[in-house]
C-alpha cells in the first residue's frame, strides 16, 4: 500500500499590515476663495468643485 504524500503548507501567510487611517483635509484649506480645485492623479487631471447647494463633484 502506498502511503499519501506528506501535504506541505502554502506559502507562509505574511502579518497583516496597519493601514494608515485616511488623512483629513478641511475642504476650506482645500479650495481657498475658489470654488474648484484640479486634481492630478496618474497622469490625469480631475477636477473637483463645490456645487451651489454645497456638495462635491469630481469629474475627469
Amino acid at each position: 500500500m502506498n502511503k499519501p504524500a506528506p501535504q506541505t503548507a502554502g506559502p507562509q501567510a505574511q502579518p497583516a499590515r496597519a493601514t494608515p487611517p485616511p488623512r483629513t483635509i478641511d475642504s476650506q484649506t482645500l479650495f481657498g476663495n475658489a470654488s474648484q480645485v484640479l486634481i492630478a492623479h496618474q497622469g490625469e487631471t480631475y477636477k473637483l468643485q463645490i456645487t451651489r447647494q454645497g456638495k462635491l463633484i469630481l469629474t475627469k
